[in-house]
């Protein structure tokens, strides 16, 4: 059996747009990331989407992120969907992942508001 180590956040509701997120790369002794390029990719109930919010630094020598959600949306039909997110950063010698955070969205009841 193989585990997974994961984080979990929301759940959240289709047509929010969630505030943006920090992540901290490394807990505890974090070496100084500036210069490193990030990259964000991102799973639909399994299947990679090819664009999907935004990853910047907000404080490299820290190793936090800030990460910024698009509008949530499900496909077409859906009800519930499953999304798995994961921060990258590289220096073209090395390369770190985050560990996945994974999250909810489900359907909104009845039409979105215009707030």
């Amino acid at each position: 059996m193989t585990t997974i180590d994961t984080r979990t956040i929301g759940p959240y509701t289709a047509g929010e747009k969630p505030p943006p997120l920090t992540v901290r790369l490394y807990a505890s002794s974090p070496p100084n990331l500036t210069g490193w390029t990030l990259a964000l990719t991102c799973e639909r109930d399994g299947i990679e989407l090819t664009s999907w919010g935004s990853v910047a630094w907000l404080d490299p020598v820290l190793t936090d992120v800030t990460v910024t959600f698009p509008l949530l949306a499900l496909d077409t039909g859906k009800t519930r969907q499953q999304f798995v997110i994961q921060v990258w950063a590289g220096n073209t010698v090395q390369k770190i992942a985050s560990l996945p955070l994974c999250f909810y969205c489900h359907k909104a009841i009845g039409t979105v508001p215009a707030v």
